[in-house]
């Protein structure tokens, strides 16, 4: 068995994506940990008992922060906001989202200044380790208060409400309850409000997909191999020499990665009667090489984040603090980002399908790839990247700024980081069957070529399509090709998460 020690302090990238898809890890607290959780709650209990006025704790919340609850009052208080918040609409987002974030909420809160009791950490783990996961509806966080909606349902079923997936099945929280021989948890003092305070939902969301983006990049990279021999194009444009003087540091990673596939290649500077390539071939490293360097600016922002505190009010030392780390501007601001790189590789790449399937492009290939004269081939394939193109364009519109007042203009200004983060999430699955359906155009065309012919790098990437699709013979039906290449690109990045975690 597997194990990830949560510190609060250490949780990184790989980390996460590798416990959350592999469900053979067993989370554990560390033993410091327990002990910051447990010096959190009781300066928060001492502050109370002075009865200093305390935000979500001793008064209401948002708009209704004047009001004073009484001493009776706030035995239940801290229930009814996980009740009342509980407004999530729309699919419920898969396991993996969940499961990240328990892992980002549990690692949030041991950090010590949330306030919450040990019990409430070893309930989430309990549901974390025994596979019981949450319903949590996609929509409804306005990433201010932090995640609101989704986090209020994560935490119903620990007392007793709301519904768990376990085993394949929904069942009642109260159910799951029984089945972890655990009581609903009464919730005290600050125990509601550290629940559903923080930006775990949006972090989980924004983790996934700046680790997909860094895989699919590279995949992006394969699939460009593949066409640029495909079209005997040619290699100058990727000499070291050339990233150098553009001093953009990642066109010398990509640079290097084409190098390493189309060493030994016959077919690339062999364009009879061409001096150079179309822009989606001769600028792909400075496109790609951008791309990258601002990926690694995401991750960065990202991985900050991993371990940080993102509920209110904070806990410390002297005291309890209201402020605003609950605000997810900068996760949103990520995500509008990379939504602009995720563009720019499915655009340029859709251009190198449309030039493979033309014959006034294609330097001598058949037209639409069709293996038969007067069959329409591949033709169609670049309709749906088309589409799909187009409507990534239409997501990439920038959430931030759309922000509209909430709570009685307590709220009056939201980053809107979950949705954000939904968006991306929809654009990578986009940029699955974009990257797929390059792979399927480049690897056709290559058989035109002669797939002996290839680089010793490339030839491996050709193999693999090919072990996923066939050559098209004839007009036949293409839709499941597309799919099963993009099933294929997601299995691969799946099982490359676990492998690298367990590394």
């Amino acid at each position: 068995m597997h194990k990830l020690i949560l510190d609060g302090e250490t949780l990184d990238l790989t980390s996460l994506i590798w416990a959350t898809f592999d469900e053979t890890v067993k989370v554990e607290v560390a033993e410091k940990a327990w002990y910051n959780l447990q010096r959190s709650y009781e300066n928060l209990k001492r502050s109370v008992n002075k009865g200093t006025q305390i935000y979500g704790v001793t008064t209401g919340v948002g708009a209704n922060e004047s009001i004073t609850l009484k001493e009776s009052e706030r035995l239940n208080f801290q229930e009814k906001i996980i009740k009342s918040h509980s407004v999530g609409v729309g699919s419920n987002v898969p396991k993996d989202i969940v499961r990240a974030t328990l892992i980002l909420k549990i690692n949030s809160l041991i950090k010590g200044y949330s306030g919450v009791r040990k019990e409430v950490v070893e309930y989430l783990t309990a549901f974390l380790n025994s596979h019981m996961y949450p319903t949590i509806p996609e929509k409804g966080s306005l990433g201010a208060s932090g995640d609101l909606a989704p986090l209020s349902h994560m935490a119903l079923p620990i007392v007793g409400l709301g519904q768990v997936m376990y085993d394949e099945q929904l069942i009642e929280g109260a159910e799951a309850l029984k089945i972890l021989g655990l009581k609903p948890l009464r919730l005290e003092l600050k125990d509601g409000l550290a629940l559903n305070n923080g930006l775990q939902y949006s972090l989980a969301l924004a983790a996934f997909n700046i680790d997909e983006s860094l895989f699919l990049l590279d995949e992006a990279i394969k699939a460009f191999v593949l066409s640029l021999e495909a079209i005997l194009g040619f290699g100058e444009a990727f000499r070291s020499e050339v990233a150098k003087v553009r001093n953009i540091p990642g066109m010398q990673y990509v640079n290097s990665r084409i190098w390493e596939y189309i060493k030994g290649s016959k077919l690339i500077d062999t364009g009879v009667g061409h001096k150079q390539d179309p822009y989606s071939w001769r600028t792909f490293t400075q496109v790609a090489g951008t791309v990258y360097d601002n990926l690694q600016y995401v991750r960065a922002t990202i991985e900050r984040l991993l371990n940080s505190v993102t509920d209110n009010p904070l806990v410390f030392t002297d005291g309890v603090v209201s402020a605003g780390n609950f605000h997810g501007e900068d996760l949103a601001l990520a995500m509008d980002f990379l939504a602009l790189n995720i563009v720019s590789l499915g655009t340029i790449s859709e251009r190198r399908v449309f030039a493979l399937l033309s014959t006034h492009m294609n330097r001598g290939l058949p037209p639409f790839l069709a293996n038969k004269p007067g069959d329409n081939g591949l033709m169609m394939i670049q309709y749906t990247d088309v589409y799909l193109v187009t409507e990534n364009r239409q997501l990439a519109t920038p959430v931030v700024g759309h922000s509209i007042p909430t709570s009685a203009d307590q709220e009056d200004y939201v980053s809107l980081s979950a949705l954000s983060g939904l968006k991306v999430r929809n654009m990578l699955q986009n940029l699955y069957k974009i990257i797929a359906i390059e792979y399927i155009t480049a690897a056709q065309a290559i058989d035109f070529r002669g797939r002996e012919d290839l680089g010793e790098g490339s030839r491996k990437i050709y193999e693999e399509v090919r072990r996923v699709v066939p050559f098209v013979e004839e007009d036949c039906v293409l839709y499941k090709y597309i799919e099963e290449m993009a099933t294929h690109l997601r299995n691969k990045y799946r099982e490359y998460a676990v492998q690298r975690g367990r590394c």
